[in-house]
């Protein structure tokens, strides 16, 4: 009885003790105090900082209490205390089995930690060593009460701390304001290249137009393609405008009050 005794609590005592350790310096491939935190807060555990320093502690001592055997039932009641609050505010919404993310797993920490309790320390524990025996169910029944007066009390506390809309109101506005900012900037920007990409290509294209065109009815020599967009866009209706050389090379304007387009230079005359 003593080894199956010893067995029991070095695994369970063990187990949430490494548990606790990841959670508290990143042991065993953990994340560690800082994401702790993070992960308090995602919860609704307020204040965060606390709240994860105080499941890190909690399971990493009650684990090592219980692996140990010393000073029992403190280290099951510690281990039963830790469980309550993640049924509550992690798994309880997502049913008993735990393949569905429900409590299956806690259940059966609370219900070893509880047979700890009431066992009490065997042969092989500090407790034994130094000659002190706590066991029966009414030590059982006094760790699990007070575990669930601890968990209580922890869960009370955080709603009482949590932050209120008014407080977190201004932070969140803030941020969506500077949300848009950044959005809106995109878009400028977004819009600001198409415009680029489509006056370059447009100028490109009107300036090639115009001046195959006058090349072919003898206005002047064929365009390399140079021009502007706003040329190519409406010099059909500038045709008309005094002194207007918008088109780019190869273009001839129609001055004022002229009948026939104005001679290329060095012509003696209109071309017909």
């Amino acid at each position: 009885m003593g080894l199956a005794k010893f067995v029991l609590q070095t695994t369970v005592g063990g187990t949430i003790m490494a548990h606790g350790l990841q959670k508290l310096n990143g042991s065993f491939g953990g994340s560690g105090l800082r994401a702790t935190e993070k992960t308090m807060e995602s919860l609704g555990l307020h204040p965060p900082k606390y709240q994860a320093w105080a499941a890190a502690l909690s399971e990493t001592i009650g684990g090592g209490l219980t692996a140990a055997g010393f000073l029992s039932p403190l280290g099951p009641s510690m281990i039963i205390g830790s469980q309550v609050v993640a049924i509550n505010k992690v798994h309880q919404k997502n049913g008993f089995w735990s393949h569905k993310g429900g409590y299956e797993y806690n259940v059966a920490l609370i219900s070893a930690a509880f047979a700890l309790a009431e066992m009490g320390p065997g042969a092989f524990s500090l407790d034994r060593l130094f000659g002190k025996r706590r066991s029966g169910f009414g030590w059982a029944l006094a760790g699990a009460g007070l575990a669930i007066g601890a968990a209580a009390a922890t869960l009370q506390l955080s709603e009482r701390l949590a932050p209120t809309k008014a407080e977190i109101g201004p932070a969140e506005a803030n941020g969506a304001e500077k949300a848009d900012d950044r959005d809106a900037s995109w878009e400028d920007a977004r819009g600001k290249g198409t415009q680029g990409a489509g006056t370059g290509g447009a100028g490109a294209g009107a300036g090639g137009s115009s001046g195959g065109t006058n090349g072919l009815s003898g206005n002047g020599p064929t365009a390399s393609g140079a021009g502007s967009s706003s040329a190519g866009a409406f010099g059909a209706d500038r045709q008309d405008s005094p002194g207007d050389s918008s088109g780019g090379a190869g273009i001839t304007q129609t001055p004022s009050g002229s009948g026939a387009p104005a001679p290329p230079p060095g012509s003696g005359g209109g071309q017909s």
